[in-house]
């Protein structure tokens, strides 16, 4: 990870960031443009979860400064028992915003206003995040344009408070500020934001303990360390590369192959993890005796071979080295040195997450009192067993196209085999330009140790958005268990049963990898090339994501 500069100290001039915020502010309402003319009157969504958020906003602010009362407990609605907010679809954070502005702005206003601030917080947030890490103002741009428009938060616009993931950002950068800085302000801050997101939603507020957990690990195990070596025989490259293709298959089968095919595989057994495992075990393995047989005595255990110069003269290390059989190697073909962190840092780490840990449960405190005050509610936000399986990703949803243009090409991509419709749910499309520059940068893990903590994030959030099961097109195969099936037993997570929403911070983490795996190639081009290439990147990304040349059709509801 980089150094701590402020954002506006980069290498890139502060007239650079002022123009791609102020392009990602003017974007921010693209797909609320049909909405404009009626900002006072409808509202994004339909007249079901969404049109709750406007009562609850105007709630918030009638409790605090008419009633004088806690604006947690509602007892206007199911009188005379009244309705614990917590069990709603509630964001306290919309309401307390309203009660500072409703002498001034009438509330569907405010509402639909809040909702064009939330897409522009994000991509800001994102913009912040992204720049921190790669130091690349342009690829800073590319990534929050992504993350702010990605088809899986455009889908949350009917319920705001999923829409404000942007307090989640907020925490993932002060917490990464926090591990390299170790200073107590930057431990309170962390914790203001992760506490803070609670009241957006609980769902993000789950999701930074699993971030921390995932941050906390990569600072205290060895893989983040840097690579042993570059080494590579022409034996792993051969093996290395089948085991890309193999990876390929395994993902794009299910998703192209025809049902009936799918059905005999399920029907004769093939489908289950037994297979794939084993394969991918052996071309490790194989792997592994290649990079052992060339490393020959060529490398000190504990040292790197030089980098590349300029690209034109390689290490002796890095050469393609024939068969040379030396089993006493096996240990050093490993891709990462383990060399654990001193047992300070160790204490430092944790201290500093107890910190986060305990600001974060003080400033969500009213929350929890109003989570743990009845038993109704806590029964109320639960998890039910088979709501795991039903609110989850189909698999065919990363690669179904969002694009309005798209349409016929997507319903046959994401097509329901039970139903024989479309697939009603969140939609997961990375787009295809991410997906392909994803799939050779993924093979850096190893070689690009900034890239480790970055994709590990992205593939866990990921995975656990697919549900306890593997669904695909509309099926749920039992005999594929997935690791969120473990996700029921975990006290507080498993009441985030709606395991789609994990798509928010996978969609955030895959939008700084891209970046950060296109950033050796961007920094190599001259000022036009760039230009040209930034412009590429972000007309295929907008034209993917539903942004041009028509937006993709967001639906109103007259509120009156």
């Amino acid at each position: 990870m980089n150094d701590n500069r402020k954002i506006l100290k980069g290498p890139a001039p502060w007239r650079a960031h002022l123009l791609f915020l102020l392009i990602l502010f003017l974007l921010a309402p693209v797909n609320l443009i049909s909405n404009l003319p009626h900002l006072s009157t409808h509202i994004p969504g339909d007249v079901m979860d969404t049109a709750e958020y406007p009562l609850n906003e105007w709630w918030t602010a009638h409790a605090l400064l008419d009633l004088r009362t806690n604006p947690f407990n509602n007892t206007y609605m199911f009188y005379p028992l009244g309705l614990n907010m917590v069990q709603h679809t509630y964001t306290f954070w919309d309401g307390f915003l309203y009660t500072l502005v409703r002498p001034f702005i009438p509330l569907i206003l405010f509402h639909n206003l809040l909702i064009w601030t939330t897409f522009f917080l994000n991509a800001l947030a994102a913009y912040w995040l992204i720049f921190s890490v790669t130091r690349t103002a342009g690829l800073a741009f590319l990534g929050a344009l992504a993350f702010g428009h990605c088809p899986a938060l455009l889908s949350y616009y009917k319920t705001a408070s999923l829409l404000e993931v942007y307090g989640l950002v907020f925490f993932i950068t002060t917490s990464i500020t926090l591990f390299e800085k170790r200073r107590l302000r930057s431990a309170i801050l962390a914790g203001f934001f992760w506490g803070l997101t609670l009241y957006h939603y609980p769902y993000y507020f789950i999701f930074g303990g699993w971030w921390l957990l995932i941050l906390l690990s990569y600072q205290v195990l060895p893989w983040r360390l840097e690579s042993r070596t570059n080494l590579e025989t022409w034996g792993s490259v051969l093996v290395e590369n089948l085991f890309r293709f193999f990876l390929l298959v395994l993902i794009l089968f299910p998703v192209f192959a025809p049902r009936r095919l799918w059905e005999l595989m399920v029907s004769i057994h093939l489908v289950n993890w037994v297979t794939p495992l084993g394969i991918i075990l052996c071309l490790l393995t194989i792997r592994t005796i290649f990079r052992i047989r060339g490393s020959g005595n060529n490398f000190h255990p504990t040292s790197s071979p030089p980098e590349e110069p300029g690209g034109k003269e390689r290490g002796k290390n890095q050469k393609l080295i024939p068969f040379k059989t030396d089993w006493a190697l096996w240990r050093k073909a490993w891709p990462v040195r383990w060399n654990p962190i001193p047992l300070g840092h160790l204490f430092s780490f944790l201290a500093l997450s107890l910190i986060v840990v305990a600001v974060a449960a003080l400033i969500g405190f009213p929350y929890f009192q109003a989570y743990v005050k009845e038993e109704a509610t806590r029964l109320a936000v639960g998890s039910l067993p088979s709501e795991f399986s039903v609110y989850s990703v189909d698999l065919v949803s990363f690669f179904a196209p969002f694009n309005a243009r798209l349409e016929g090409l997507r319903k046959i991509m994401s097509g329901d085999w039970k139903t024989g419709r479309t697939i009603i749910g969140t939609p997961a499309f990375l787009g295809y330009g991410f997906m392909v520059i994803l799939f050779f940068g993924m093979g850096k893990f190893f070689k690009r140790p900034e890239l480790r903590l970055w994709l590990t994030a992205w593939g866990f959030f990921s995975i656990l958005s697919l549900g306890p099961y593997l669904k695909i097109h509309g099926l749920v195969y039992d005999s594929l268990p997935l690791p969120a099936y473990l996700i029921r037993f975990l006290p507080i997570i498993e009441s985030g049963r709606t395991l789609s929403r994990y798509l928010a911070p996978a969609m955030l983490f895959l939008c700084l990898s891209i970046c950060l795996i296109l950033k050796p190639f961007y920094e190599k081009l001259s000022p036009w090339k760039k230009k040209i290439f930034l412009t590429l990147m972000l007309l295929l990304t907008g034209f993917e994501y539903g942004l041009f040349p028509k937006p993709w059709p967001l639906h109103f509801t007259d509120y009156r």
